[in-house]
């Protein structure tokens, strides 16, 4: 049985470390401290040029909770969009409802904005129900 080990980091040095310590994957966020939300480019740019493990990464308009409004899930979607752009590998997301359910509408659209990008549930899931 395989394991992946996935590093979540904000930057280029802590990425760099996750990767000298064995990570086959990389995580990138900005504000790990809020939960994490979407890295600027310039920050995917270089941990892509210097880093040669995948890097999947967050596409999240703010910290707290997940559920989100619909200026909020357009803010995702132009992340999705800028992040993909920028090399990531893939995207992570999630959105969940006011009853802490998948919002399965939500995601749909994220994983099609994604267009065959991988894309990974983020921690949201932790606080489902069932």
């Amino acid at each position: 049985m395989s394991v992946l080990v996935e590093g979540c980091v904000e930057g280029l040095a802590d990425a760099q470390a996750a990767a000298r310590g064995g990570a086959d994957r990389l995580e990138l966020c900005a504000d790990l401290s809020v939960g994490g939300t979407t890295p600027s480019a310039e920050v995917i740019r270089a941990v892509k040029a210097r880093v040669f493990i995948p890097v999947f990464v967050m596409a999240r308009p703010r910290g707290g909770s997940f559920v989100y409004d619909a200026g909020e899930v357009d803010a995702t979607h132009r992340d999705i969009e800028r992040v993909i752009a920028a090399g990531a590998d893939g995207v992570v997301v999630g959105a969940l409802t006011q009853s802490n359910e998948i919002d399965v509408p939500t995601l749909r659209g994220f994983v099609a904005r994604a267009g065959g990008v991988p894309v990974t549930f983020h921690r949201a899931f932790d606080q489902v129900g069932d």
